[in-house]
């Protein structure tokens, strides 16, 4: 648990590539066995609302990738349920990010952080490419 103050959104977005990195928190390397179980389940969770075919293509990038490199992090308190708070799990193949903003009101996310929605296409085909006017 962090002592830091929690995250009121999720961070990661559409032109927001940067914002994520690097790892924090607690490495999955160093979780007990039920612990890593459980940060299997909640990965799964998510991976699994796609399609079968491509979460299972993303399950098997995250597992190449090292599930001991995935590190899951916390903000908020863990002694009241009413309370905001915020999670993350975050590794080179996926980021996950959970925000309780108010009750009743989350916002959440996934993603494939080498496979990604979030680049500014079209600021990187101005960096590419000459463009008067700009």
């Amino acid at each position: 648990m962090s002592t830091e103050p929690f995250f009121s959104d999720v961070l990661t977005g559409v032109g927001r590539r940067n914002s994520l990195s690097r790892f924090e928190g607690l490495p999955a390397g160093d979780l007990d066995a039920p612990q890593k179980q459980l940060l299997l389940a909640l990965v799964e969770e998510y991976v699994r609302n796609a399609d079968a075919d491509a979460s299972e293509r993303h399950l098997d990038a995250i597992q190449r990738a090292g599930l001991e490199q995935l590190h899951f992090s916390w903000r908020g308190p863990t002694n009241d349920v009413r309370s905001p708070f915020y999670y993350r799990v975050h590794g080179p193949r996926l980021i996950i990010e959970f925000a309780v903003q108010e009750p009743n009101h989350v916002h959440t996310i996934m993603r494939d952080p080498q496979n990604d929605y979030g680049m500014d296409w079209l600021g990187q085909h101005y960096e590419e490419h000459a463009y008067s006017g700009r």
